[in-house]
């Protein structure tokens, strides 16, 4: 029993055919009401965000709005709209501006529709199935087909939806690799029974296995999502430090700039960077994987810790005041001329001028240098850096902090920021027919003193080390065991400590 197809295929049948039944995910939008939210949309794209052009010419912008207003004639459902405009979107290089797949079928992801149980890693190119329901699939083989579609054209059509800073293509792969089994049924036929080719490791034969369509337990679903938001979840789930070799080599991660409290952040460095005096510990391995930024300040009190110079964090900020901003800021801040005056302190300086520049204008804010910890608390030992294309936003600015300044070594793969600097400060936004809702950045941070370029590429690594396919099946952890063998001088460690 087929309950969901390719979106695309309601589309005539809207126009043509009153009595054709919708999935009960979807929402039919008549032609007048996808131009009123198109029209919406392409007015925030372009008022919005610092400049919606910094990775795009004007004439790719006018090609890709005549491909959708062409489009426009008949009826669509809200997801197939979602599909239509999502990659003018994505072809911005702006991470922190996006829309998100309509909540009707999320739902219907969730509860009611199929989803094929599989994980994959994207590696050279190429999706392997790492885990799949039940192992049905060997752990490492090659992608090749689902359902008769390549597994080249999957890449392809999930890659649409993939956003990045600038043209970041580690970055693509790892939104890729997190939203495979939601947003693959957004492209693909998802059924009871599905063909999947697979190519078998270390064998050139391929291979037709059956795999079956899932759905998520409704009861269960509904009391994880409870259980998730009572659950408070131990902040040394997000940020810990453990030693990866005796007391000489530790390895602090830092899951996120985001969660949780800024006074649990600040007592966490201090109480790590305590004991790695006390212990004597003289190699540190910062792990930035995967921690997709969050407040500002907490990246420059990290890398306080680490140096006895000040240091510039960042050079500066943009602010584009717009309509969209200053609602956003009253919102917030209910009577914003009255809270800046009182409380002003307090506030983000870019909320500040936000506020007070007239909109349509731009505010260039300078940061100032920044003092290291006292003397006693700094690690003089040797730094390495940990990061790949999840390394976003905050995280990036903090890669490019570390590698300026000389610090150490960064080791993995390609940081999801540009060489130039990020964009931020996202506000959100909902579309008025297709409930479609998204995020605009409002500010773009510069990194390098009058640099206010806009270069598509990523700060590579010192140390380009991408994850291997037989240590991923084996559960090792491919950068951490370079920097051991490679940089520190340690022979390999056992499979238990070496699990990523």
């Amino acid at each position: 029993m087929m309950l969901l197809g390719t979106l695309g295929s309601y589309q005539a049948g809207y126009a043509q055919e009153a009595e054709v039944e919708l999935p009960p995910w979807a929402r039919a939008l008549s032609p007048a009401e996808l131009q009123e939210d198109w029209d919406s949309l392409q007015q925030w794209i372009l008022h919005t965000p610092v400049d919606p052009f910094a990775y795009q010419s004007h004439s790719q912008w006018d090609s890709l709005v005549a491909g959708i207003d062409s489009q426009l004639t008949d009826s669509l459902d809200n997801v197939a709209f979602f599909q239509l405009v999502n990659p003018v979107l994505s072809q911005m290089g702006d991470v922190h501006t996006r829309i998100w797949v309509p909540r009707g079928f999320s739902h219907y992801v969730w509860n009611d529709g199929f989803f094929l149980p599989m994980v994959v890693e994207e590696l050279s190119g190429k999706m392997y199935v790492m885990q799949s329901r039940g192992g049905v699939i060997p752990p490492g083989s090659l992608l090749l087909e689902v359902n008769g579609v390549s597994g080249d054209s999957i890449r392809e059509m999930l890659h649409r939806h993939a956003y990045t800073d600038g043209r970041i293509h580690s970055t693509r792969n790892v939104l890729l690799e997190e939203s495979f089994y939601a947003q693959l049924p957004m492209v693909l036929d998802i059924d009871t029974l599905n063909e999947v080719k697979v190519q078998l490791p270390q064998m050139d034969e391929d291979s037709l296995i059956e795999v079956k369509g899932e759905r998520l337990n409704i009861p269960t679903a509904k009391i994880a999502r409870k259980k998730r938001k009572e659950a408070k979840v131990p902040y040394d789930h997000i940020c810990h430090l453990d030693y990866v070799s005796g007391d000489s080599v530790a390895m602090m991660t830092i899951g996120s700039f985001s969660e949780g409290s800024l006074g649990k952040y600040r007592r966490f460095l201090k109480k790590s960077f305590k004991e790695l005096a006390e212990t004597g510990t003289t190699h540190l391995i910062i792990d930035l994987r995967d921690n997709r930024g969050g407040y500002l300040e907490r990246g420059p009190m990290l890398y306080q810790y680490m140096t006895d110079s000040s240091f510039k964090y960042i050079d500066a900020s943009i602010v584009r005041a717009s309509r969209l901003f200053k609602n956003r800021i009253q919102y917030i801040l209910k009577f914003p001329d009255l809270a800046i005056s009182l409380f002003g302190g307090q506030i983000g300086k870019e909320y500040i001028s936000g506020w007070k520049t007239p909109t349509g204008q731009y505010d260039t804010l300078y940061h100032d240098w920044v003092e290291p910890i006292k003397p006693k608390r700094q690690f003089s030992g040797k730094v390495y850096l940990l990061a790949n294309g999840g390394s976003i936003s905050n995280s990036s600015l903090f890669a490019h902090c570390f590698v300026a300044n000389g610090r150490g070594p960064l080791i993995g793969e390609p940081v999801g920021g540009t060489v130039n600097g990020t964009f931020g400060n996202s506000i959100y936004f909902q579309l008025p027919n297709s409930r479609i809702t998204g995020q605009l950045s409002t500010i773009r941070v510069n990194l390098r003193t009058g640099d206010f370029n806009y270069e598509p590429l990523s700060l590579d690594p010192d140390h380009i080390v991408e994850d291997k396919l037989d240590d991923l099946i084996s559960g090792k952890d491919t950068q951490l065991q370079y920097i051991l063998e490679q940089l520190i001088g340690i022979s390999a460690l056992p499979d238990s400590t070496m699990e990523n």
